[in-house]
């Protein structure tokens, strides 16, 4: 119990100082030095974060094994979310992938760390430009809770984005298509 006990107070010290230094790099960094910083301070949150969860897992999985697969999710979520602001666009799929895997009724009782898994993977997928895949995800979300607002709003993002890639197609066609004609 005294080691998960003393990496849960490691991750929120690293937690704060994250945030800490997310304040002050905005304000006295210039952008590119505060990037490479956060970035180095996310993975070793990410770190402890992971050793918490499995020293939890391991310390409780005879005990309550239901209950350590539910935080070993909320973890993996929660690692997605951290790769989504850091812009590590296949970590944050990836992260998404192992809670969906850890997932025992995710149509049922676990419908909403699905959708929120489904929610994350898809914004990770539209931002690396693999909208097939991202779409396949809202669609699987928006059928799960078709009220979520979060979800409706990707869905439009998801169409403005494909749009633009579209016209960008066509407009090089044209460019290339008036190259040729010269």
């Amino acid at each position: 119990i005294l080691h998960y006990t003393v990496l849960h107070y490691t991750v929120l010290y690293y937690t704060t100082l994250y945030y800490t230094i997310l304040y002050l790099t905005v304000r006295y960094y210039r952008e590119e030095e505060a990037r490479q910083l956060l970035v180095a301070i996310y993975y070793t949150i990410l770190y402890y974060t992971v050793l918490y969860c499995t020293t939890l897992y391991l310390t409780v999985r005879d005990y309550r094994e239901e209950e350590a697969r539910q935080l070993l999710v909320a973890c993996r979520l929660n690692e997605a979310a951290c790769c989504l602001r850091c812009d590590e666009w296949a970590a944050a799929a990836a992260a998404c992938d192992a809670a969906v895997s850890r997932l025992s009724d995710p149509l049922g009782a676990e419908a909403e760390a699905n959708v929120k898994a489904l929610f994350r993977r898809a914004k990770a997928r539209s931002r690396s430009s693999d909208f097939g895949a991202a779409r396949r995800d809202l669609r699987e979300a928006a059928r799960l809770a078709p009220t979520n607002r979060e979800v409706r709003e990707l869905w439009s993002e998801l169409r403005q984005a494909e749009e633009r890639r579209e016209a960008g197609g066509k407009a090089l066609l044209a460019k290339m298509g008036a190259a040729g004609g010269r």
